[in-house]
């Protein structure tokens, strides 16, 4: 929760301030984005399970890490 409510609140100074806040929030995606990868290793090697609400956190990572790399400064 603390991840998205970051995200939702850096876009938000993204609007306000670009430059700054862009960079901060790119990083924080992609760290977010390979944490996710991260722990869906982990559920299919070492849990060997598949969580469903871990795999729409995964695919909203995803989709955010996508969106970040259409940002323009």
């Amino acid at each position: 929760v603390l991840y998205y409510l970051s995200v939702f609140f850096l876009a938000a100074l993204f609007l306000v301030n670009g430059k700054m806040f862009a960079t901060i929030l790119r990083a924080l995606i992609g760290v977010g984005f390979l944490i996710s990868l991260l722990l869906l290793g982990l559920q299919i090697f070492v849990i060997g399970s598949i969580c469903f609400y871990c795999m729409i956190s995964l695919a909203s990572s995803i989709i955010l890490f996508f969106l970040s790399c259409q940002i323009t400064l």
